[in-house]
């Protein structure tokens, strides 16, 4: 089973098991704060990091939909980066007992939300990312399916951020949308709060 994962600077301790494939045997798994590809091993990880398009420019496939001073939200397509949004679902299932679908993102599309570190040059590098994603192909109007917000940003304001962003985005497309159910205690309650 999965303990905990080395996100950057953080370990963070997992709450649940996900469908990590079968070769994915370690307490520790280390993940790309870029891209969130993961490996079993610190030294594979590295590797990656030196190669890792997302941690290079800073960004992600997609496109971005805001920006502030303090962070990015970018839309990917479930269809167009199912490695990512794989990756993406596994990790947010280590920490949401709810999260059932982690291989079945073909159909969804995430905005993640980009947490920009100050540095030397200026770009914006992905360093935390938070998801929603919505089903534009679901018969019930949902504006998202699922928020996740990684332990060590949580309590910044990110979660009513996504929240306040997929309402104006139904509204834009003209049309009234609610969350999927059943919402998780930490979820109702930023709902009930926005």
């Amino acid at each position: 089973r999965i303990q905990s994962i080395r996100y950057g600077p953080y370990r963070v301790w997992t709450a649940y098991d996900a469908p990590y494939p079968e070769a994915v045997k370690t307490p520790v798994l280390q993940i790309c704060t870029a891209c969130c590809l993961f490996f079993t091993a610190r030294t594979a990880l590295v590797a990656h990091r030196r190669q890792c398009a997302a941690h290079r420019d800073g960004r992600l496939p997609g496109v971005r939909v805001f920006e502030d001073n303090e962070v990015a939200l970018e839309c990917v397509s479930g269809e167009q980066t199912l490695g990512l949004c794989t990756c993406l679902s596994l990790m947010t299932r280590l920490f949401l007992e709810s999260k059932e679908l982690c291989y079945s993102v073909r159909d969804f599309d995430f905005y993640i939300l980009l947490r920009k570190p100050r540095c030397r040059c200026g770009a914006a590098a992905v360093a935390a990312p938070h998801a929603l994603c919505a089903d534009p192909h679901c018969a019930i109007d949902r504006s998202l399916g699922c928020i996740f917000v990684l332990p060590p940003f949580q309590g910044r304001g990110y979660a009513q951020l996504l929240i306040e962003y997929s309402y104006k985005r139904m509204q834009a497309l003209g049309r009234h949308g609610r969350p999927e159910e059943p919402l998780s205690a930490a979820g109702a309650a930023a709902f009930h709060a926005y």
